[in-house]
């Protein structure tokens, strides 16, 4: 998504962290049993979420709808074999976001000034494109589709054509068509490099495969160096220098929150989850303190007393789990399992949530 973003619980107040002080003294173990399909919960997110035609519904965020949002849910629903909401999800984001001469799909969708409803903002976001995109490749082949695969092609072309940067021998996608590029540099989002879309992207579009396997391999290089402060968190966002050098766009935001908490759910599904910037760090402090933040100020190193949503919680289980830390997953799973009830309109915490249980839809 572009640079607004929506958010759970208020930050609240601040503590510092002595991250030094922080010990790190996990079991080994697994809480593998803890993922896989709810489908109650898919059914109630559709209910929630879902209109009856097929717009996605961010509830805290004034009620509009994204490319993020219609991209995520296309994927739980090619996860939950729910061919029906995949079509009525892929009909509204062609006739509603798929305005852009260029193929790349406007992000954001809600109501104007003038009390109608519409396209507000006609610049793309690159994830959401990337998770349309991935989600259309994906159904063309699982339900034998050309329609499918045909625009999810389409897509992932438009994005290569309109979004790849090339700066010192790296290979990198701008978050969005308009508004990331400055004088000497550009902005990035760490959490828009979804590793899994990139490979699966260069085997669909042939003539791009090696520009996609350049954009993989340096978005693990961005990965790697986007982590910043005492506990090496990584970013929302950073800043790339004429020199190729990546720093913290403090000026854009100095957190790691609600956009980096995706690092860690991207590294999972990629497998490399070991290699992500602050886990042990962030895990730490949950053991020390006894809850996830919901942000941390890479700047001054300070950690919000608010606590993190639920689908902050089911992607650090997933995290936790994944890198060999078995209880702490177990732990950190029935805690977001239980918070999950209480957020009932916040669409991006439910939406992490079902993510991070689900086993193949990235």
């Amino acid at each position: 998504m572009a640079n607004t973003r929506r958010c759970g619980p208020h930050p609240g107040l601040w503590i510092p962290v002595a991250v030094g002080a922080i010990i790190l003294a996990w079991g080994l173990g697994g809480a593998r049993e803890a993922w896989g399909k709810e489908v109650a919960l898919w059914e109630r997110y559709k209910k929630t979420f879902i209109t009856g035609d097929g717009r996605v519904v961010d509830y805290p965020q004034g009620e509009v709808s994204h490319s993020e949002g219609q991209g995520y849910s296309m994927l739980l629903a090619l996860e939950h074999e729910d061919r029906g909401t995949f079509d009525k999800l892929w009909n509204w984001t062609r006739q509603n976001l798929a305005v852009r001469a260029d193929g790349l799909l406007a992000w954001r969708w809600g109501k104007r000034i003038t009390g109608a409803w519409g396209v507000i903002d006609y610049n793309n976001a690159t994830d959401g494109d990337l998770l349309v995109a991935t989600a259309l490749v994906k159904a063309g082949g699982k339900w034998n589709n050309t329609d499918y695969s045909t625009h999810g092609l389409a897509l992932a072309r438009a994005i290569r054509q309109n979004l790849v940067i090339q700066w010192n021998h790296k290979t990198y996608l701008l978050p969005g068509h308009f508004g990331f590029e400055f004088n000497g540099g550009f902005t990035l989002n760490p959490s828009y490099m979804v590793h899994s879309a990139f490979r699966l992207l260069a085997q669909a579009d042939k003539e791009g495969a090696a520009t996609w396997r350049n954009i993989e391999k340096d978005a693990h290089h961005l990965v790697e160096k986007s982590g910043f402060g005492q506990m090496g968190l990584p970013a929302d966002w950073v800043a790339v220098n004429g020199n190729g050098e990546i720093r913290l766009h403090w000026e854009n935001s100095p957190y790691s929150g609600k956009e980096a908490i995706r690092v860690f759910l991207y590294s999972a599904f990629d497998g490399s989850i070991k290699s992500a910037p602050g886990l042990d760090s962030i895990l730490g402090f949950y053991g020390k303190f006894g809850y996830i933040p919901m942000q941390v100020n890479l700047v001054s190193s300070e950690v919000a007393l608010g606590r993190a949503p639920a689908g902050f919680y089911a992607v650090f289980a997933k995290a936790a789990t994944l890198a060999g830390k078995g209880e702490t997953g177990k732990k950190l799973f029935k805690e977001a399992r239980a918070a999950l009830d209480k957020e009932d309109k916040n669409y991006y915490s439910q939406v992490l949530y079902l993510l991070a249980i689900s086993e193949g839809v990235l």
